[in-house]
Protein backbone atom coordinates (compact mmCIF):
# COMPACT_ATOMS: atom_id res chain seq x y z
CA UNK A 1 0.00 0.00 0.00
CA UNK A 2 2.89 2.41 1.01
CA UNK A 3 4.63 1.72 -2.40
CA UNK A 4 1.62 2.43 -4.34
CA UNK A 5 0.37 5.78 -2.33
CA UNK A 6 4.57 6.71 -2.51
CA UNK A 7 3.87 6.15 -6.82
CA UNK A 8 0.70 8.54 -6.81
CA UNK A 9 2.45 11.19 -4.64
CA UNK A 10 5.61 10.89 -7.35
CA UNK A 11 2.55 10.81 -10.20
CA UNK A 12 0.72 13.88 -8.93
CA UNK A 13 4.04 15.95 -7.90
CA UNK A 14 4.75 15.35 -11.77
CA UNK A 15 1.58 16.01 -12.89
CA UNK A 16 1.23 19.28 -10.98
CA UNK A 17 5.03 20.31 -11.66
CA UNK A 18 3.76 19.56 -15.26
CA UNK A 19 1.15 21.92 -15.19
CA UNK A 20 2.84 24.72 -14.19
CA UNK A 21 5.40 24.59 -16.60
CA UNK A 22 2.66 24.27 -19.39
CA UNK A 23 0.53 27.20 -17.61
CA UNK A 24 3.48 29.45 -17.86
CA UNK A 25 4.45 28.75 -21.11
CA UNK A 26 0.78 29.43 -22.63
CA UNK A 27 0.66 32.23 -20.89
CA UNK A 28 4.10 33.78 -21.38
CA UNK A 29 2.82 33.13 -25.74
CA UNK A 30 -0.39 34.45 -25.25
CA UNK A 31 0.09 37.05 -22.92
CA UNK A 32 -2.58 39.19 -22.20
CA UNK A 33 -2.96 42.95 -23.47
CA UNK A 34 -2.94 45.04 -19.80
CA UNK A 35 -6.37 46.54 -21.51
CA UNK A 36 -7.83 43.44 -21.18
CA UNK A 37 -6.86 42.64 -17.73
CA UNK A 38 -8.27 43.65 -13.84
CA UNK A 39 -7.93 46.96 -12.50
CA UNK A 40 -6.94 46.63 -8.81
CA UNK A 41 -7.18 49.91 -6.81
CA UNK A 42 -5.99 50.54 -3.26
CA UNK A 43 -6.96 54.12 -1.48
CA UNK A 44 -7.29 55.10 2.44
CA UNK A 45 -10.92 55.40 1.79
CA UNK A 46 -13.65 55.42 -1.12
CA UNK A 47 -17.55 56.27 -1.95
CA UNK A 48 -19.53 54.83 -4.06
CA UNK A 49 -22.55 56.32 -6.28
CA UNK A 50 -24.10 53.55 -8.38
CA UNK A 51 -26.46 55.50 -8.88
CA UNK A 52 -24.60 58.01 -10.92
CA UNK A 53 -22.24 55.30 -11.88
CA UNK A 54 -19.34 57.25 -9.80
CA UNK A 55 -16.42 55.97 -7.57
CA UNK A 56 -14.39 58.23 -5.48
CA UNK A 57 -10.97 56.74 -3.97
CA UNK A 58 -9.29 59.42 -1.35
CA UNK A 59 -5.41 58.80 -0.04
CA UNK A 60 -2.54 56.88 -0.96
CA UNK A 61 -4.38 55.70 -4.12
CA UNK A 62 -2.31 52.93 -6.11
CA UNK A 63 -4.24 51.65 -9.65
CA UNK A 64 -2.40 48.48 -10.61
CA UNK A 65 -3.46 46.74 -14.17
CA UNK A 66 -1.20 44.60 -16.11
CA UNK A 67 1.95 46.04 -16.57
CA UNK A 68 0.36 49.54 -15.71
CA UNK A 69 0.79 51.24 -11.98
CA UNK A 70 -0.79 54.72 -11.35
CA UNK A 71 -0.39 56.36 -8.04
CA UNK A 72 -2.82 59.76 -6.84
CA UNK A 73 -3.97 61.30 -4.02
CA UNK A 74 -7.50 61.13 -5.65
CA UNK A 75 -9.05 59.06 -7.98
CA UNK A 76 -12.55 59.42 -10.27
CA UNK A 77 -13.87 56.28 -11.74
CA UNK A 78 -17.12 57.29 -14.14
CA UNK A 79 -18.68 54.13 -15.77
CA UNK A 80 -21.34 54.14 -18.42
CA UNK A 81 -25.02 52.38 -18.61
CA UNK A 82 -22.91 48.74 -19.54
CA UNK A 83 -21.59 49.16 -16.09
CA UNK A 84 -18.14 49.61 -17.97
CA UNK A 85 -15.23 52.02 -17.45
CA UNK A 86 -15.79 55.29 -19.23
CA UNK A 87 -13.13 57.60 -17.56
CA UNK A 88 -10.67 57.29 -14.96
CA UNK A 89 -9.38 60.75 -13.55
CA UNK A 90 -6.62 60.74 -11.48
CA UNK A 91 -4.98 64.48 -9.66
CA UNK A 92 -2.27 64.42 -7.28
CA UNK A 93 0.83 66.42 -7.07
CA UNK A 94 1.61 65.09 -9.17
CA UNK A 95 -0.08 61.78 -10.28
CA UNK A 96 2.24 59.52 -11.73
CA UNK A 97 2.30 56.50 -13.67
CA UNK A 98 4.41 54.05 -15.83
CA UNK A 99 4.08 50.83 -18.11
CA UNK A 100 5.39 48.57 -20.56
CA UNK A 101 3.08 48.35 -23.74
CA UNK A 102 5.90 45.67 -25.30
CA UNK A 103 6.90 43.04 -22.91
CA UNK A 104 10.61 43.24 -24.57
CA UNK A 105 10.28 47.28 -24.71
CA UNK A 106 11.60 49.53 -22.08
CA UNK A 107 8.83 51.37 -19.34
CA UNK A 108 7.24 54.37 -20.17
CA UNK A 109 6.39 56.73 -17.06
CA UNK A 110 4.55 60.10 -16.78
CA UNK A 111 3.07 62.29 -14.42
CA UNK A 112 0.85 65.10 -14.13
CA UNK A 113 -1.43 67.05 -11.94
CA UNK A 114 -3.97 65.63 -13.90
CA UNK A 115 -4.07 62.03 -15.36
CA UNK A 116 -7.46 61.06 -17.41
CA UNK A 117 -7.44 57.85 -19.04
CA UNK A 118 -10.36 56.51 -21.15
CA UNK A 119 -10.15 52.40 -21.77
CA UNK A 120 -12.28 52.32 -24.43
CA UNK A 121 -9.89 54.23 -26.92
CA UNK A 122 -6.62 52.72 -24.48
CA UNK A 123 -5.49 56.29 -23.94
CA UNK A 124 -4.50 58.72 -21.78
CA UNK A 125 -4.12 62.48 -21.02
CA UNK A 126 -1.53 64.13 -19.06
CA UNK A 127 -2.57 67.81 -18.19
CA UNK A 128 -0.72 70.49 -16.24
CA UNK A 129 3.04 69.78 -15.63
CA UNK A 130 2.87 67.25 -18.02
CA UNK A 131 5.42 64.88 -18.75
CA UNK A 132 6.17 61.24 -20.44
CA UNK A 133 9.85 59.46 -20.78
CA UNK A 134 10.69 56.64 -22.30
CA UNK A 135 14.48 55.30 -23.03
CA UNK A 136 15.79 58.42 -21.93
CA UNK A 137 13.56 60.71 -24.07
CA UNK A 138 11.44 62.72 -22.21
CA UNK A 139 8.49 65.12 -23.78
CA UNK A 140 7.22 67.79 -21.40
CA UNK A 141 4.38 70.37 -22.25
CA UNK A 142 0.81 71.49 -20.67
CA UNK A 143 -1.15 68.84 -22.10
CA UNK A 144 -0.05 65.38 -23.24
CA UNK A 145 -2.13 62.84 -25.37
CA UNK A 146 -0.64 59.01 -25.45
CA UNK A 147 -2.58 56.35 -27.19
CA UNK A 148 -1.06 52.60 -25.78
CA UNK A 149 -2.83 50.48 -28.79
CA UNK A 150 -1.38 53.11 -31.39
CA UNK A 151 1.54 54.45 -29.63
CA UNK A 152 1.05 57.95 -31.00
CA UNK A 153 1.74 60.92 -28.87
CA UNK A 154 -0.08 64.36 -29.19
CA UNK A 155 1.20 67.53 -27.59
CA UNK A 156 -0.84 70.72 -26.87
CA UNK A 157 1.20 73.59 -25.88
CA UNK A 158 -0.19 77.57 -25.41
CA UNK A 159 1.79 81.03 -25.11
CA UNK A 160 2.28 80.43 -21.90
CA UNK A 161 3.94 76.43 -21.70
CA UNK A 162 5.85 75.41 -24.59
CA UNK A 163 6.44 71.61 -25.49
CA UNK A 164 9.80 70.41 -24.45
CA UNK A 165 11.16 67.57 -26.22
CA UNK A 166 14.94 66.10 -25.51
CA UNK A 167 16.43 63.14 -27.41
CA UNK A 168 18.83 61.02 -26.49
CA UNK A 169 21.27 59.56 -28.88
CA UNK A 170 21.02 56.31 -30.19
CA UNK A 171 23.96 53.86 -30.45
CA UNK A 172 24.33 50.99 -31.95
CA UNK A 173 25.63 47.99 -30.22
Amino acid sequence: IITGLNSMIRLLQSTVIALLVCNFWVCAQTAIPDSEQPVNIQADNAKFDNEQGIAVYNGNVTIDQGSRHLASDILTIKRDHNNKIKIMIASGNPATFHSQTDPQGPIGSGKAKTIKYYPKQDSVDLIDDAELTQNGDTITGPVLNYNFTTGNLKSKGSPKARTTVTLQPRREK
